[in-house]
């Protein structure tokens, strides 16, 4: 039997980023000064479930101080004999690119001398390490989670002024290549490396686009749909969470302006719509359809690339998702390089007669998302 990894229309978000505020880009910490650095422990997690030679690490700096230095980026086995915590890595870089006066708010791609290979789920360090320095500084960008407290797993950690240091607030972002094979990967709990700062888009009923959220294809016979879509209300604002089959609605929510948890909130929303059958060849859409002329907020994260995305949603047997907008009575082509801050579900598993045909496999909700 052909093995599918084409189980959800979105990615898999960190435990840690459920925000209660407009979703930012943020750096702490000033990496300013010779051997000072930032590591990044985690598992590898790659698009297709296999082990690949990664060759090029991609990443992004925050707010720079006009550095004249030399960043050593590569990989680096985890320090078990150091009396952490925080998580470090062994002191030695094996695998190294650099990066020298890195710019400020920018996505640098580093290749690497040679690649590393890892599995699935290794356990693995990433190294910035300033190797040569003469002045200034750069900092590590990272999404801003709500939760202070972190998760054991990735572990953000800094070297600055001889001490070590957990990043708590951070939802690290770091893509991993394999430019042989074309295949991608990041560590598990962090996202790709965005190219540029989240974005807002705004919409009302007066506005050219009328519905925007997000849409996906699936490669293989599921059902569905659950999630949760990030939303931001003005005052006042009322709307409805749409789910469609090419033109075709097949569910709805309504959601009021005197309903919503606080006015000008912006919280996570949950949905959910009796069982669809998706298949292959369609396209489907969750999308926020406004129903006053008061604005209501989405959330879009965008990457360099499409592929950059495939390690959160398991899209790498032709599965497709992205940003989706609704303007001039039509849908747009799918913005595959970005997507919104949401995440779809699915409810049960082709039991082998085909998704609207056999019975399906439910799914525990523990493990929908």
């Amino acid at each position: 039997m052909a093995k599918s990894r084409s189980f959800c229309g979105g990615p898999h978000w960190p435990i840690n980023t459920l925000w209660r505020s407009t979703p930012s880009l943020n750096a702490n910490g000033n990496v300013g000064a010779l051997n000072e650095r930032m590591i990044l422990t985690g598992l590898v997690e790659s698009e297709d479930g296999a082990s690949h030679d990664y060759d090029t690490i991609i990443w992004r700096t925050q707010t720079n101080s006009v550095p004249s230095l030399t960043v050593t980026v590569g990989f680096a086995d985890l320090d078990t004999a150091d009396a952490g915590p925080p998580a470090r890595d062994d002191g030695t870089i094996d695998q190294t690119g650099t990066a020298v006066d890195p710019a400020s708010s920018t996505t640098i791609t580093t290749t690497l001398g040679a690649a590393r290979t890892l599995v699935h789920g290794a356990t693995i360090c990433v190294v910035w390490k300033n190797t040569a320095w003469a002045s200034g500084y750069w900092r590590l960008a990272y999404l801003t989670a709500e939760s202070s407290g972190g998760v054991h797993r990735p572990v953000l950690t800094s070297f600055i002024g001889a001490a070590y240091a957990r990043i708590t607030n951070a939802v690290p972002m770091v893509t991993l290549y394999d430019s042989v094979a074309g295949k991608y990967a990041t560590l598990k709990g962090c996202i790709p490396a965005l190219s540029a700062a989240p974005t807002t888009v705004s919409i009302n009923t007066g506005t050219a686009i009328t519905r925007a959220g997000f849409g996906f294809t699936v490669a293989a016979p599921q059902w569905g749909l659950e999630g949760w879509i990030f939303v931001g209300t003005t005052n006042g604002g009322s709307f409805t969470v749409d789910l469609y089959e090419n033109t075709t609605q097949v569910g709805t929510m309504s959601v009021l302006q005197d309903t919503w948890a606080s006015d000008g909130g912006v919280l996570p929303l949950y949905f959910c719509f009796p069982d669809v059958a998706f298949t292959s060849g369609k396209t489907y859409y969750v999308v926020i359809v406004p129903t006053t002329a008061t604005n209501v907020s989405l959330y879009t994260l965008a990457c360099s690339a499409a592929g950059l995305w495939k390690p959160m949603a398991s899209l790498s047997d032709g599965g497709t998702m992205g940003y989706a907008t609704y303007q001039a009575g039509a849908w747009d082509a799918l913005t595959q390089t970005s997507v919104p801050l949401a995440q779809v579900a699915m409810t049960a598993v082709d039991s082998g007669g085909g998704a609207g045909v056999g019975a399906g496999r439910t799914v525990p909700r523990g493990i929908a998302y």
